[in-house]
């Protein structure tokens, strides 16, 4: 999707920090310029890890990307926790402005929410789910998790102890 420069993406997902270790993995496979702007430390550059902007609003954010992409092409923005963009009102019509320009300097802009889009902006591009991990990856992360202090400190499970609490999540 990256490659394709889908002018805007929506990812509905309740799991903010699963999709960003995604598009972290997106960064280090492809050398993409990706930003995510976050409502607690502004925009961070996936890239070199480091934050550019400290403004931490939503609408800050947004002019923040506008001004990079009118100096860049191919930026991608991601806004983890949008704010009033369900209806047409003033923020919403802002988003809509940022992709208009990411449209034309071939940039992208995500969101990343639990809420609806105003279907005008929604227009622009694309809506993707991110679904709760399933039994099986719950497993994964759990051993992930538990099994490098197997020899550190005393853990008395088995296979059904991990399958049980695997299940415990989902």
């Amino acid at each position: 999707m990256f490659k394709a420069r889908i002018p805007f993406v929506s990812i509905k997902s309740m799991e903010r920090q699963r999709v960003i270790e995604v598009l972290e993995e997106l960064v280090h496979e492809t050398g993409l310029p990706i930003y995510v702007h976050s409502l607690s430390h502004g925009v961070k550059d996936l890239r070199s890890n480091k934050y550019v902007n400290e403004d931490r609003s939503f609408p800050g954010g947004i002019d923040f990307a506008i001004q990079n992409i009118s100096q860049r092409n191919n930026n991608t923005f991601v806004f983890t926790e949008p704010s009033d963009i369900e209806d047409d009102n003033i923020v919403s019509r802002h988003l809509y402005d940022c992709v208009i320009q990411s449209i034309e300097r071939g940039g992208c802009i995500w969101i990343i929410s639990t809420k609806g889009i105003w279907p005008q902006l929604q227009r622009l591009g694309m809506t993707l789910t991110l679904n709760p991990p399933n039994e099986e990856e719950m497993l994964s992360v759990i051993k992930e998790c538990v099994l490098p202090y197997k020899g550190q400190i005393e853990i008395d499970w088995d296979e059904n102890d991990f399958l049980l609490a695997a299940t415990i999540p989902s």
